[in-house]
């Protein structure tokens, strides 16, 4: 179990301690089980008591059963014997038991279980004659007495151990959740865990070579905190202590999983595809830890269900994929020596370490008690924490790490077409250390075909992802990269590429910009200038400097004539005769200057519109340039929406319609997170203006799918998505999740710097939902904003002077077009 349930009540009376356990390892068992009888007198009044047959006696089953009978007979006692096929399903287990049976002296049944059939009764709760159980109740006595009778066995399963952990990586794993959202729809999978049901979370508990795990309670449950509350705590103190060498991976499905990730048709059964499907990603981490060529083992260990996954399960498909992995990693420069020295199926009270992954799986729900949540922030801060999306972990990183062994290069290029919600969610660690490695192995070559193709992809999600992690893997690095490579245009490419990406990060450009020699530059391409120039201008967007100086464009031949305002920019794009995509791209970035300033002259709107128009249909490389200038429209109109439903229809026109008739077969509004923020503004501002009713359709498909924009994607993209969707939700009295806010608080953790653009819009959403609707600490907050307008540039805080001297005024006031 992984959630404890909220509000349990139950008219039950407390659970009762364990039962006592005698353990007979004797010749003369009769003898020894009297004396101790003799010895406890009147323990029958106490507790059911187990008596158990120890393997290093020459009694005989038989001879046993009958010793229990004829003592019971004596008595007047009861008694229940554990079933003979318990042999077979708890084979280590009976290793070290051969047979065990519960003495007890019955007592009255509740008044309501009274007709209840094979039921016997100690303390108000059941002992099953059947070895059925007894509905009402998570207490019986056979079952407590069936965890204490198998723990006898830990002590030698732990010597057994010891022997053979010193060169021996354990992967213990099991499942929590039943996967119904899983299931095909042919299999009437409709994408959700169902009534009740948690989602599935498959968790690995990776233990090192050499590392001593005590025993948990063979019948642990997390679940039941009241019955194991002290033996988690034990089990999470020893996982805290043992800190990287006992560490966890955790693969949980979304809330709601779409057809493509889901499972074939007729696969019910889901743990050997999640565990063919995630242990690659495990295995690629211990290679990572791996001293080369050391002789090393990999055990797994995971928990049966069902018959496809039970005891004696044929461990030859995963032996086969242990081999393609090391292969694979041997390509990439791994020098591993590693095998697969066994798959061990056990059920859950077979192994004294089979509950480590129920300890760690509680943590992921969302009740966890006060007294467990720093042992949760511990362990989960050392954890890997992932989505579960089969597609991507079945054929998409197969693929990847495929073209990362052989061509390095194509692996990044691949990337770009990814989904983008893929990428996202596999970022980090996975994708960004697969780029890392990738980067380390670039040849000079290398890096000139990926700045030229950065050049077309830079501004795409997955693009910015690429080159924000290529300015990670940079820092420090960056003049030895630029000393090798083959030219000056290409040392301008680069320095233009990592510029880029800060400029789209709200970050610093200067010291990427002043990198550029100026000899250099003289002797790039032309549209080398052309960028260096442009990012210069943009820049100035970071510090909310909206005005448009065209004179820098007109001295390096980007423009005819000089333009001050929508009616001279659209006159010029008429003017143009078949301009190519480099010149539309210019038109594109003077766009966006007059979209931010705003402006409420008629002439100008009607100027700006044509323009957006022309942008939108233009025949550009890729469709999503068209669709990304259909996302532009829609912000720029929705500036005007509050009081002109003109203006309204014209931006739900273009992301309702216009956008979709550039999508491809096979593509979605999914495939551009960019739609996602505009979309929620659009409704939200549609509904409260009154242009929108509650029931209208495409709102209902748009909140079923925008909160996994507040959670994934570029970082722009995920603080206007929760932002506009909490105003969306309250205005539809629906109570957005936590998770929602939580994300746009957090967001601040990935600035490049707390000024400017980013921490600026930061502050004017956070600000705005605490006036609205209460989030947060509004004293706290102002603070915050006057100590992010200290930090940034001049025109920073000449945009929010007015905030500033005038605290009614909400920063968010002073926000336009795609910054809104």
């Amino acid at each position: 179990g992984r959630v404890k349930p909220k509000n349990a009540r139950t008219n039950l009376p407390n659970t009762p301690r364990d039962p006592f356990v005698v353990e007979l390892n004797a010749l003369d068992v009769n003898e020894l089980a009297l004396k101790f009888l003799n010895e406890n007198d009147g323990w029958e009044a106490e507790t059911p008591l187990a008596i158990v047959l120890n393997q290093k006696t020459s009694v005989s089953v038989v001879a046993f059963e009958n010793f229990i009978k004829s003592f019971s007979s004596s008595r007047d006692l009861s008694y229940v014997l554990e079933e003979t096929k318990s042999s077979k399903k708890y084979p280590l287990t009976y290793n070290h038991i051969q047979f065990w049976g519960l003495i007890y002296a019955p007592q009255e049944a509740p008044e309501s279980f009274k007709m209840t059939k094979k039921v016997d009764w100690f303390d108000s709760f059941p002992i099953p004659i059947n070895g059925r159980k007894v509905d009402g109740f998570n207490f019986d006595w056979m079952r407590a007495a069936r965890g204490r009778v198998h723990d006898l066995a830990h002590p030698s399963l732990l010597a057994e151990e010891l022997k053979l952990t010193q060169n021996e990586w354990i992967l213990i794993g099991d499942e929590t959740g039943a996967g119904h959202e899983l299931l095909h729809a042919d299999n009437k999978g409709e994408g959700v865990p169902g009534s009740m049901r948690k989602n599935l979370a498959y968790i690995w508990v990776l233990v090192q070579p050499g590392t001593k795990l005590p025993a948990t309670p063979s019948d642990f449950h997390a679940m039941d905190q009241k019955s194991y509350k002290i033996d988690h705590l034990q089990a999470l103190d020893t996982l805290v202590g043992l800190g990287q060498n006992c560490i966890s991976f955790i693969f949980e499905s979304p809330d709601f999983v779409e057809e493509e990730e889901r499972h074939p048709r007729g696969q019910d059964t889901h743990v050997p595809l999640v565990i063919r499907n995630t242990l690659p990603i495990v295995i690629d981490y211990i290679s990572k830890q791996i001293d080369s060529n050391t002789p090393q083992k990999i055990r797994i260990m995971s928990e049966g269900i069902g018959v496809d996954w039970s005891p004696g399960t044929d461990a030859g498909f995963l032996t086969s994929e242990l081999r393609k992995w090391i292969s694979n990693l041997k390509d990439r420069g791994y020098d591993l020596n590693l095998t697969l020295s066994g798959l061990q199926i056990h059920p859950k009270m077979d192994h004294p370490w089979m509950n480590y992954p129920d300890a760690v799986g509680f943590l992921t729900g969302d009740d966890v008690p006060p007294y467990l949540q720093d042992y949760r922030n511990q362990i989960m801060s050392s954890s890997v924490q992932l989505p579960y999306l089969s597609s991507f972990l079945s054929t998409v990183y197969p693929k990847m790490v495929q073209q990362l062994s052989q061509k390095p290069l194509e692996f990044i290029q691949s990337l770009i077409d990814v989904e983008t919600k893929q990428i996202a969610a596999y970022r980090d660690p996975v994708i960004s250390e697969m780029c890392m490695e990738a980067f380390s192995r670039f040849s000079p070559i290398d890096w000139r075909t990926f700045n030229e193709f950065m050049v077309l992809h830079q501004r795409r999600p997955n693009g910015r992802l690429i080159s924000k992690i290529l300015a990670i893997f940079m820092q420090g690095k960056l003049g030895h990269v630029l000393e090798t490579l083959l030219s000056d245009a290409d040392r301008v490419n680069m320095c233009l590429t990592l510029g880029w990406q800060m400029e789209q990060q709200g970050g610093d450009i200067s010291s990427y910009l002043n990198r550029i020699d100026a000899d250099w530059l003289s002797r790039s391409p032309e549209r080398m200038r052309h960028s260096w120039l442009s990012l210069l201008i943009m820049s100035k967007q970071n510090v909310f400097d909206f005005e448009f100086r065209s004179e820098a464009f007109v001295s390096a031949g980007l423009l005819l004539d000089e333009v001050s305002n929508p009616n001279d920019l659209y006159h010029q794009l008429n003017a143009a005769n078949g301009p190519e995509s480099i010149d539309m791209a210019v038109f594109a970035k003077i766009f966006t200057f007059f979209a931010f300033d705003k402006s409420n002259i008629a002439g100008h709107k009607s100027s700006l519109a044509k323009v957006n128009a022309r942008l939108m249909n233009h025949p550009w490389a890729h469709q999503r340039e068209n669709r990304r200038h259909a996302i532009y429209g829609a912000e720029w109109a929705l500036d005007y929406s509050r009081d002109s439903p003109e203006y309204f229809s014209f931006a739900r026109q273009r992301l309702l319609q216009h956008y979709n008739q550039f999508l491809g077969s096979g593509e979605s509004n999914r495939d551009d997170p960019f739609w996602w923020p505009a979309a929620a503004r659009m409704y939200f501002l549609g509904l409260q203006s009154g242009y929108l009713k509650q029931d209208d359709g495409s709102l209902q498909t748009f909140l079923q799918h925008a909160p996994l924009y507040a959670e994934q994607g570029p970082l722009i993209v995920r603080m206007r998505v929760s932002f506009w969707l909490i105003k969306l939700m309250s205005e539809l009295n629906i109570e957005p999740s936590s998770a929602i806010y939580e994300s746009l608080v957090e967001a601040e953790q990935e600035f490049v710097v707390d000024k400017n653009v980013y921490s600026l819009l930061h502050s004017s959403y956070l600000i705005d939902l605490n006036h609205h609707y209460g989030y947060g600490d509004s004293e706290l907050l102002r603070s915050q904003f006057l100590y992010r307008i200290s930090a940034s540039d001049e025109q920073t805080a000449a945009h929010f002077k007015s905030c500033v001297e005038d605290e009614a005024l909400l920063p968010s006031s002073l926000l336009s077009f795609n910054y809104s």
